[in-house]
């Protein structure tokens, strides 16, 4: 059994894991039992990028558990978690087939894109590798699932160090930050 701060306990399987942390960490992946859990992390994430609690939607929950469930019936959605030594769940992260934001019309395979978001870690367990690992065991979920690249939007600093060291650059996307005056006349 796996404790959530927001959920009780959950059971969760214990696997192997042959990593640099396999006496202390099991990154292993999961599903809907975890959920839960991935739910939690979401919304610690908002509130650590400075999101005040009565800034989120009051069914925040439901809305989040409705996504996960979407995403896994259409864009193969896969949690991965990392596992304590004392079958705590200290990290997660939700990996899925990215749905573009317009008609996919082209086969390419350019357009295979994976994407992962909510990739968190209890801050007693940061700077151990463990969000490295978990876009480690996203990206092998993305080319199993037969995806060529990668897209992910990162918000935090500490985010931004974890992607570039798997391997994520600058790539064909713009981004403009605030409308007010840049709206063309």
């Amino acid at each position: 059994m796996v404790d959530s701060p927001g959920g009780g306990p959950h059971p969760v399987p214990v696997g192997r894991d042959e990593g640099t942390l396999s006496e202390r960490y099991i990154i292993q992946p999961v599903g809907p039992e975890a959920d839960p859990i991935v739910v939690d992390h979401w919304r610690e994430l908002w509130l650590e990028g400075g999101v005040l609690p009565s800034q989120l939607r009051e069914n925040h929950r439901e809305i989040t558990l409705h996504f996960i469930a979407e995403a896994r019936a259409r864009l193969q959605y896969q949690t991965f978690v990392a596992v304590d030594s004392e079958h705590r769940i200290v990290g997660s992260a939700s990996s899925q087939r990215w749905e573009a934001p317009f008609p996919m019309v082209a086969t390419t395979p350019l357009l295979n894109l994976g994407t992962v978001w909510c990739i968190f870690v209890r801050p007693p367990h940061r700077r151990r590798g463990l969000g490295t690992r978990l876009v480690a065991a996203c990206m092998t979920h993305w080319e199993a699932i037969g995806c060529s690249r990668g897209i992910l939007m990162y918000a935090s600093e500490s985010g931004r160090r974890i992607y570039q060291k798997a391997g994520f650059a600058a790539g064909n996307v713009l981004l403009v930050d605030g409308l007010r005056g840049v709206i063309p006349s």
